[in-house]
C-alpha cells in the first residue's frame, strides 16, 4: 500500500520547506492554494512549529541575514519584506531591530560601494548622483540619516 503524500498536508510542507524555510503565513497560504483545509492546515502548521522544523523567528532572522548579505537591503526593506510573507509584527521589531547603528553604517557603506560600483560614478557626487544615490539608498531600506551619513564617511574615506 502506498501513502499519497499529494494530499498529506504534512508531507506538502515538509516539501515545501525542503527547497527553502517559510514564515507560518506564507506556508499556510501554499497550503491553500494547494487545496487544503484550515482544519489540516492549522494542525500541519501546530505539527512542523512543536519539531522545530517553522519557526518565524528563525526564519526572520534567516531573510535578514540573506537580504543585507546577498542585497544589500537596509532594515526597513526586510521589515517589509517580512510583514508581506506574514511575519508578526513584534518578531520583525525585535529582529530587525538587533541591527544596531554600527551594524546599519557597515551595511550602508556597502550598499554606497556597490552602487558606486554599478553606475561607475566617483566621489565626491556631484548634486544629480547625490540625489540618485540618497534615492537608490533610501529605497533599499536605509534610513535618511543612516544614508547621509554614510555617503558622507565614504566621502571622506575616498578624499583621506
Amino acid at each position: 500500500m502506498t501513502v499519497n503524500t499529494a494530499r498529506d498536508p504534512v508531507a506538502v510542507a515538509l516539501r515545501l520547506l525542503a527547497v527553502r524555510s517559510h514564515a507560518v503565513g506564507e506556508l499556510k497560504v501554499k497550503l491553500k492554494k494547494k487545496g487544503f483545509d484550515e482544519t489540516d492546515i492549522s494542525r500541519t502548521v501546530d505539527y512542523l512549529a512543536g519539531i522545530g522544523s517553522l519557526d518565524d523567528e528563525r526564519f526572520a532572522r534567516e531573510v535578514l541575514a540573506s537580504r543585507t548579505r546577498n542585497k544589500n537591503w537596509g532594515p526597513r526593506k526586510v521589515a517589509a519584506d517580512l510583514a508581506v510573507r506574514g511575519v508578526a509584527q513584534d518578531i520583525i521589531r525585535r529582529v530587525v531591530g538587533s541591527v544596531d547603528g554600527e551594524a546599519q553604517a557597515a551595511l550602508a557603506k556597502e550598499a554606497i560601494a556597490r552602487w558606486l560600483r554599478k553606475t561607475g560614478c566617483r566621489m565626491p557626487l556631484g548634486q544629480k548622483e547625490f540625489a540618485k544615490a540618497v534615492r537608490h539608498l533610501t529605497a533599499r531600506g536605509f534610513g535618511l540619516d543612516v544614508v547621509l551619513n554614510g555617503l558622507r564617511r565614504y566621502d571622506d574615506i575616498d578624499a583621506g
